[in-house]
């Protein structure tokens, strides 16, 4: 396991100029994988605005490179925001967690989808179940206390099948590594909970608000050698970056009124490899057939009916539990062949786009501080990325 690090005080590399921008991406474009993170006010939303751009080397420790990279300084050096769109577009797997709201705002601000990502926070829900054989029991538990109460999930139980309570980036920490030492700041985690997040785009920017980005960047990165640890990444690398693209795949911004998805849940059903996706009326997510409940539902439980609803199963949920009303726009019920429907496209090429001898899971796992899993791919390689002139 990593060993702990002292909270707050994560060193970084404060990315202001072209020749900042040039050592961090030649650094970043030797690894096959990067941690990514964004600050800023707002991220995702109407009013968002993008002001640190957070990217790390993948091996947790005192070796790891943390760059900030702070967009305000870096506006007026348009090769400089270049060479970042061109690095995030082609370069290395970017690894996150919850990168729903840092996907919206990178492509607002570099007119890029964000493809090619490992959302950590997808890969510890699939893993309950297909590594550590969590029982649909525990499933449940977990979505009575945090989330629904236990009256309704018994009376509800059929419309909860593949929903997930999601754990926060801390919360995993906590979970996973008890004593891994590494905690949020108290007094940002306040700014945030207080609505206060037009702070970062003050400059020059407070001490204590760059370290707790650096720390973001720093508890992804043991994240990560925890869950190679467990396993977690073992039967199918490229099925998770897959999920974690679908996961990340809107672009528009958020209302802010209007939420993501229902705050700490979860479909896992939405991150299926289905092409034809098909709009929820009420959130405007785009969802499998699958995602949505039809007549036959509350009698026996089966699907594949072609009447179905024209909201998602999650909105339904979370409307009952809310006792609010989903909005009425003609019949709540559509035949199948009547839904407005589009299709997913082929993920944008990265640098790993097919698995090699190196990506597959290695059980002879070595021991040691780097993860095993990954062992051949978090050392530095051969550049393979042409960095555009900076």
């Amino acid at each position: 396991m990593p060993a702990p690090v002292s909270p707050f005080r994560a060193p970084y590399e404060l990315c202001t100029t072209r020749k900042h921008v040039h050592r961090a991406l030649s650094i970043l474009s030797g690894f096959p994988l990067v941690v990514l993170d964004c600050e800023g006010r707002s991220l995702g939303q109407s009013d968002g605005t993008l002001s640190l751009l957070c990217l790390g080397t993948p091996v947790a420790g005192d070796s790891q490179h943390v760059f900030l990279f702070d967009m305000q300084a870096l506006a007026p050096c348009p090769r400089s925001r270049g060479a970042i769109a061109a690095f995030l577009e082609r370069g290395p797997i970017k690894v996150c967690w919850d990168g729903r709201m840092d996907a919206i705002e990178i492509f607002h601000s570099f007119g890029i989808p964000l493809t090619g990502v490992l959302d950590l926070q997808v890969v510890e829900v699939v893993a309950r179940q297909t590594v550590l054989g969590e029982k649909n029991q525990e499933r449940e538990e977990r979505l009575a206390k945090h989330k629904f109460g236990y009256r309704f999930v018994e009376e509800h139980r059929a419309r909860m099948g593949g929903l997930h309570v999601v754990r926060g980036l801390q919360n995993c920490v906590e979970f996973y590594h008890p004593d891994l030492h590494i905690e949020k700041d108290a007094s940002v985690v306040e700014m945030h909970q207080n609505g206060e997040t037009h702070r970062w785009m003050e400059r020059p920017l407070p001490a204590n608000l760059l370290h707790y980005a650096a720390n973001d960047i720093r508890l992804i990165a043991h994240i990560l050698s925890i869950f190679d640890t467990l396993g977690f990444f073992q039967r199918d690398f490229w099925s998770l970056v897959e999920k974690s693209n679908r996961y990340i795949a809107r672009t528009q911004r958020v209302q802010i009124d209007e939420p993501l998805r229902p705050s700490g849940l979860l479909l896992l059903e939405s991150l299926s490899d289905e092409s034809a996706q098909h709009e929820c009326v009420k959130c405007g997510a785009l969802l499998p057939l699958s995602c949505f409940e039809n007549l036959s539902w509350r009698i026996e439980g089966a699907r594949g009916t072609g009447v179905r609803r024209r909201h998602c199963q999650l909105c339904v949920t979370t409307s009952l539990r809310d006792h609010t009303s989903l909005p009425k726009d003609g019949s709540e019920w559509v035949e199948t062949s009547q839904f407005p429907t589009s299709t997913i496209p082929p993920s944008t090429t990265t640098s790993f786009s097919q698995a090699s001898s190196h990506q597959q899971y290695n059980p002879y796992r070595n021991k040691g501080r780097v993860p095993c899993t990954f062992l051949p791919l978090l050392q530095p390689q051969p550049q393979t990325l042409r960095l555009v002139a900076v």
